[in-house]
């Protein structure tokens, strides 16, 4: 090969190597952030379950509110 040719496919090898670095660092920035939402996730259906659980309570207890009313 001549030296230039040798000078390109070292210049190429590099830019790849830099690229799969590249590429390594978004994949790992790209987990974190899907752990992140997987987190955030379950705190959300955590506190959506327990605004249902309190709003079965609520009914409940106003629907024994009008059982006492209408038993008058």
């Amino acid at each position: 090969l001549t030296s230039a040719q040798a000078q390109a496919f070292e210049r190429a090898e590099t830019s790849l190597q830099a690229l799969g670095g590249e590429s390594a660092a978004a994949l790992a920035e790209l987990k974190r952030g899907t752990e992140e939402i997987g987190s955030k996730q379950g705190m959300l259906l955590g506190g959506l379950d327990r605004v249902l659980s309190l709003q079965g309570s609520v009914l409940g207890e106003v629907l024994d509110i009008k059982t006492v009313f209408w038993s008058f």
